[in-house]
């Protein structure tokens, strides 16, 4: 097994003494079976490789004693960390995956922590529409996914969309929804176009 502490650079300096002491305890005086199991524990895997995995040192933070520019810098770092899980998400859903036994393919594999269970998603990709304009402000199905142990909460439309002008045909590609809204300009028609109020619900089907 590899083992990476690159992601110790998060952490304050104090905090980067501490548990490399803690990882030395490790090493040194642990048998080898239970120093794997150790070390299983207080690591977590990095990217899609589960053999590399990387150590992290978490602190509870009291967000209300900070200063303002220590809640900005906290809020920067949370925020990028969120990019970053959204980017490897992100990553392992254009990726396919075998299930045990053949029981086909999955898009994203989640195992529990608990049951150790192996949950999936697959993305339907022959169910994707188009959002209809002549149904505008009505719900419409625009992908289906099948789902076993796990269950979808939220959607966040992010990047990447493309909307065609109804009257002009003008194609705006790699739209933004980050905000859940955009605007531009159709030069054809001389008339704004925009996106806003987007919602969405998740429905079971059988």
């Amino acid at each position: 097994m590899t083992r990476t502490y690159d992601l110790i650079y998060r952490t304050k300096k104090e905090y980067k003494r501490q548990w490399a002491q803690v990882i030395l305890l490790l090493e040194l005086s642990i048998p080898p079976k239970e120093r794997l199991m150790a070390l299983l524990k207080y690591s977590r895997p990095i990217g899609v490789d589960k053999k590399k995995r990387g150590f992290v040192v978490t602190k509870k933070t009291d967000m209300k004693s900070l200063s303002e520019s220590d809640k900005l810098m906290k809020e920067q770092q949370l925020k990028m960390l969120k990019e970053e899980k959204l980017m490897l998400l992100k990553r392992r859903l254009k990726e396919t995956h075998e299930l045990s036994k053949g029981h086909g393919t999955a898009h994203l594999l989640v195992k529990c922590q608990l049951c150790s269970r192996v949950n999936s998603l697959e993305i339907l990709t022959d169910s994707y529409k188009a959002y209809s304009v002549e149904k505008n402000e009505e719900w419409q199905p625009i992908v289906k996914f099948d789902c076993r142990g796990l269950e979808p909460v939220d959607f966040d439309p992010r990047v990447g969309w493309r909307a065609i002008g109804v009257e002009s045909g003008t194609v705006f590609e790699d739209i933004d929804l980050h905000d859940k809204e955009w605007a531009d300009y159709d030069e054809k028609v001389n008339e704004p176009v925009e996106i806003n109020n987007i919602g969405s619900r998740f429905i079971k089907t059988k």
